[in-house]
């Protein structure tokens, strides 16, 4: 990955570059940054950059062998260490998910959340830590001279998920590293990472991008126009790898139609409930299953897509347009809307594809989640508060 690919401030990329330039490379480094900022991204370059074989004032060259390697995650001086679990009966490190990992990183420029990882590996409910093997792991490869570059390279993400065994043993490598080591821990909660850990590396703090330069970033690729980027900059509270998500979805015309349909549904089902025929049942029946089709990632797309376009159709109904941005294949439809989703309402429609969110994202059953919103969000749609049908049945 090179510097002109991550997403921060040009004066963190200048700090690090100077560190190689000046031969001060640190070798135990925390890189502190809010979840959503390219901290990992950052690692990634500046260790690319360090092995780069022809690198500039400004950059890895990205074409040579260690260049070329690093793009693919595959330069065999480059380890990384992160959050897993042992599946019953097994006994696991990050060594057994790095597949899964790289393939992670490389989908995502390396922009990646825990809930991502946690989706990616399946883990569910279960405690992700780096463990005490993942430890011995490190120590076992630090001893060891480096097989093509000057330095040998440890990125361990999210150390706060460190249990107190893998931070002790790792105390004393941290203090004292074996030869030219570079160990870069990519961290979001400061305050939960072990004081003994935090006395023994540099601090770099990485602050989110100023809100002009995140909405040329988000603006660029998700190729919007800057005003629904700075829209989706308010939603996301400037977090870009949400930001980045969002958008996609905020321009996928698929999920438009599929919110569409599903609207239309709800609003026949409630309010021609004594008209209803076949075709009805049948729209609504292919509409839940082309949702069903979709995959686990997909359906928490859609969802999260949903709520963006309720949050601006309440906002129209309580004359607000002017805080409304939208592409125009939405903004007819939103208008149209409008009035059935509102003050009174609108709470009660967040609440239920919150709860459907939540429930795609526990493995719920995706027919049963999608088939009760369509009619819960009829029932929100004609009396608001589908509880009170429940307290006068």
């Amino acid at each position: 990955m090179l510097f002109s690919e991550v997403f921060v401030s040009q004066y963190l990329k200048d700090i690090l570059k100077n560190t190689v330039k000046n031969k001060r490379i640190s070798h135990a480094q925390l890189f502190l940054g809010q979840q959503g900022t390219h901290s990992l991204g950052l690692a990634i370059a500046y260790c690319q950059y360090i092995a780069c074989q022809n690198r500039t004032e400004t950059d890895a060259c990205g074409h040579c062998p260690s260049c070329v390697k690093f793009n693919n995650l595959t330069h065999p001086d480059l380890h990384f260490f992160f959050p897993n679990f042992s599946p019953e009966k097994k006994t696991y490190s990050s060594l057994d998910y790095y597949e899964q990992w790289r393939n992670l990183l490389k989908s995502n420029n390396a922009l990646i959340s825990f809930q991502q990882w946690v989706e990616t590996i399946d883990a569910g409910n279960k405690q992700l830590q780096i463990n005490v093997r993942d430890s011995a792991v490190l120590l076992d490869q630090m001893i060891m001279k480096p097989y093509e570059s000057e330095y040998k390279f440890f990125i361990i993400w999210l150390p706060e998920k460190m249990n107190i065994d893998c931070a002790n043993k790792l105390l004393k490598t941290l203090e004292e590293p074996d030869g030219k080591t570079l160990l870069i821990l990519v961290a979001e909660d400061y305050d939960s990472i072990l004081g003994t850990i935090l006395s023994r590396t540099q601090l770099l703090k990485i602050n989110k991008l100023p809100l002009e330069e995140f909405i040329d970033v988000v603006s660029k690729h998700v190729e919007c126009e800057k005003s629904i980027a700075s829209e989706i900059a308010s939603l996301t509270d400037c977090n870009l790898q949400q930001a980045l998500h969002l958008g996609m979805n905020i321009v996928d015309g698929d999920n438009f139609q599929l919110f569409c349909s599903m609207m239309r549904c709800a609003y026949r089902l409630a309010y021609f409930a004594n008209k209803i025929d076949k075709t009805d049942f049948d729209t609504a029946d292919t509409t839940i299953r082309e949702l069903v089709t979709l995959g686990r990632e997909k359906q928490k797309n859609f969802l999260t897509y949903s709520l963006n376009l309720i949050r601006k159709c309440v906002l129209l109904s309580c004359n607000a347009e002017q805080l409304v941005k939208m592409p125009d294949q939405e903004d007819k439809w939103v208008h149209d809307f409008a009035p059935f989703v509102n003050a009174t309402n609108g709470h009660y429609m967040v609440e239920a594809f919150n709860n459907a969110l939540n429930d795609i994202a526990k493995n719920g059953n995706p027919m049963i989640v999608f088939t009760d919103l369509l009619f819960l969000i009829g029932q929100i749609i004609r009396v608001g508060d589908p509880r009170l049908n429940r307290k006068n049945a």
